[in-house]
Order: C-alpha cells, then structure tokens, then sequence
C-alpha cells in the first residue's frame, strides 16, 4: 500500500538520551524576520522515539514524523548521519568536575582535606571545610 503524503523530516543533535527507547533532539535553523530582513537563529528540542537505544549524545540524527506514541513523542529517529567523537565532546563541555581555586581571604590559610573515618558515623563537614567542585578544602585562620 503506498504512503498517504509525505513526512515531515528534520536532521538535529541527540542532547538527551537518558530515557528509555527516547532521544531529545535539538533542531537548529535560520528563518528570515519578516519586518528586519535579518536571519534569526531558531531551535526546537523533539522527543524521538528510539526503539533500540542507538542514539548517543552529540549523535547527529535524521527523525521523521509519526503519529502519536506518547504525550509529548511525535517523530521517530529514522537514521544517525553522523556518530559523535566522545572526546571531543567532553573536553567541549566546561563545567564538567573541574576544579576551582579557592581565593583565600587576608589571614587565611587553605589546605587540601582529606577524610578520615572516625568510627562516629557522623559524615557531616566541620564548620572550616568548604568544598569546591569535587575537592574539599579547610580553611584554617592564622593569628
């Protein structure tokens, strides 16, 4: 039986694909402003449905519309244009555990903490421990 009219098809960047057989995908494009003739930038983010979990963040991917297969999942990801480079993508992002300095204040001194267990079971932070990012810092006053 032949197809009833085309299908909408869009090509975007996999930006979620934590959950079960869904991808969140980012589509990008430029649409001329009608009043200033300038070329606005627009995106949109659509659910896809990813039957066998193939799509990995950074994927760029083709999705074609369907019919409704949940409340938000309306397109389906009909192929992967391109596979994302992990590497490069996570040295892209910048706010992944990198550790800050801590600038310390005029008569403060900062040291690394380290843990160290007890036997009290209490876990919580003595009052001159900061953290920052994954490390953790003590700060100690000088007379």
């Amino acid at each position: 039986m032949a197809e009833r009219g085309s299908r909408k098809k869009l090509v975007g960047e996999v930006v979620n694909n934590s959950m079960d057989k869904t991808a969140m995908v980012l589509v990008k494009r430029l649409t001329k402003h009608r009043a200033y003739n300038k070329y606005v930038k627009r995106r949109a983010k659509y659910m896809a449905h990813d039957p066998q979990n193939i799509c990995q963040i950074g994927d760029k991917v083709r999705i074609v519309e369907s019919r409704p297969l949940s409340r938000h999942k309306r397109w389906r990801v009909s192929d992967i244009i391109e596979k994302a480079d992990i590497e490069a993508l996570w040295t892209r992002k910048k706010s992944i555990n990198r550790p800050r300095a801590i600038k310390p204040r005029p008569g403060v001194r900062v040291e690394p903490f380290e843990f160290t267990s007890n036997g009290g079971g209490g876990d919580a932070l003595p009052r001159r421990v900061k953290s920052c990012g994954a490390t953790f810092y003590e700060v100690i006053k000088l007379r």
